[in-house]
C-alpha cells in the first residue's frame, strides 16, 4: 500500500530471550554506533547512523516482548515531525499550483487555444516532491529493518 506520509510498521520474531534482545539493541546504540538514540526497559527509539545527509531519515520507535520461547520486536518508522510538516506545506502548496494549471489548462482547451507548457511545471514538482520523501524514506527504512534483523536476529513477520 502507497501511503502520503511515510510511515511503516514492522514486526519481527527472534529466537533469542527478550532481554538478549535489548541487550543487543543497547549494543548497537552505544558503540559500535549503527544506531544513534536510546533503548529502555519499556522501548527503543533511535535512528540510523549515516554518513551523508538525508532529512527523510526514519525514526524508529518500538519495543521487545516475549514470544514463546523467544520475543517480538513491534515498532514503526516515521520520518522527523518537522521534515513531514514542512513537507505537508510544501506539497499542498504545489497541489495548488496543479489545480490551477490544470483549470487553465482546461480554459484554454475548451477556449480553442494552446495550452502554455510551462503549465506542466507544478505537476512535474509534484511528482519530485513526492518521489524524492518517498525514495528518501523508504531506502532508508529498508536499511534499517535490515539492520535490525540482523542486530536481534530476526525474521520479519
Amino acid at each position: 500500500m502507497i501511503s502520503l506520509f511515510p510511515y511503516r510498521e514492522f514486526r519481527l520474531e527472534s529466537r533469542l530471550p527478550p532481554e538478549e534482545v535489548s541487550v543487543r539493541l543497547a549494543a548497537a546504540v552505544a558503540s559500535p554506533r549503527r544506531f544513534r538514540g536510546e533503548v529502555g526497559a519499556d522501548g527503543f527509539k533511535f535512528a540510523r547512523v549515516i554518513g551523508y545527509r538525508n532529512s527523510f531519515l526514519p525514526i524508529v520507535r518500538g519495543r521487545v516482548t516475549p514470544a514463546g520461547s523467544g520475543s517480538r520486536v513491534e515498532g514503526t518508522m516515521e520520518m522527523h515531525l518537522a521534515v513531514g510538516a514542512f513537507m505537508a506545506l510544501w506539497l499542498s502548496g504545489v497541489l495548488l499550483g496543479c489545480v490551477v494549471a490544470g483549470l487553465v489548462t482546461a480554459y484554454e482547451v475548451l477556449s480553442g487555444r494552446v495550452p502554455n507548457p510551462a503549465l506542466v511545471v507544478p505537476f512535474v514538482m509534484l511528482a519530485l516532491g513526492w518521489g524524492t520523501v518517498a525514495l528518501g524514506f523508504g531506502l532508508e527504512a529498508q536499511k534499517a529493518l535490515r539492520l535490525l534483523e540482523e542486530i536481534v536476529g530476526a525474521e520479519q513477520v
